[in-house]
């Protein structure tokens, strides 16, 4: 109950209990010479005893109902309260963590391409390594085509990177497609289009380990920079 209603509640029973009490107060309405200065006297005296009593009602049942109130609020902030970051997991990480269903399990989760860039900043070199091929200064931007990787490649040999990726839902996983890849300005040989895509995927993959097994991811979309992921827990 909202406080408003519930001080309403309580006005309402201090009226109510005010009539009773006036129950006491000596009737003075009768005929103008049966009233003595005796009856006035008393009358007024039982008014103020009755009046002095509500007010000490209403005091103490306003301040229980703030009391109350204030219990109120503070139970249901404790219930909606979100977890505490960790602080040693990305923004990304903790999305992807952190989870909200709505009551049938479905759930919409937004990651920006500032969440993708952090994540990936913490890595080694901040970019991807691996056996055979490591690409270093990676950054993502994310528009409405496509999200667009650069970066330096340093494995197997040294030249400016820049690919277009497509996310995609493949067997409840978040993927990535490569779209198209250049180094120094030139197509990528397509023999190095399966480690790039390898790499990439991987550490990617390295976030959505922080994902609860429980969880199903069922749609991907991009817009300017954001990527919508689409799901169902339970």
């Amino acid at each position: 109950m909202k406080r408003s209603g519930f001080l309403f509640l309580i006005i309402f029973g201090l009226t109510t209990l005010a009539c009773s009490l006036s129950s006491g107060i000596p009737f003075i309405g009768g005929a103008a010479g049966d009233i003595s200065e005796e009856d006035v006297a008393a009358a007024a005296t039982r008014a103020a005893e009755v009046a002095n009593q509500a007010g000490e009602l209403a005091a103490t049942a306003v301040t229980e109902g703030d009391s109350t109130f204030a219990t109120a609020v503070a139970q249901s902030e404790e219930t909606v309260a979100t977890p505490t970051p960790d602080p040693s997991l990305s923004s990304l990480e903790q999305k992807l963590n952190n989870i909200q269903p709505d009551a049938n399990g479905n759930f919409i989760l937004l990651i920006t391409e500032d969440d993708l860039n952090e994540f990936i900043s913490g890595q080694e070199g901040g970019g991807f390594q691996g056996a055979d091929f490591g690409i270093e200064e990676v950054r993502i931007d994310i528009n409405a085509d496509a999200a667009e990787l650069t970066g330096n490649l340093i494995n197997p040999l040294q030249a400016p990177l820049r690919v277009q990726l497509r996310p995609v839902i493949s067997n409840g996983q978040l993927e990535f497609e490569i779209q198209s890849a250049t180094l120094g300005g030139f197509p990528m040989p397509a023999s190095m289009l399966d480690l790039l895509n390898t790499v990439v995927n991987s550490e990617i993959g390295k976030a959505l380990l922080s994902i609860p097994s429980h969880v199903t991811l069922q749609e991907a979309a991009i817009s300017e920079g954001l990527l919508t992921i689409m799901g169902h827990q339970g």
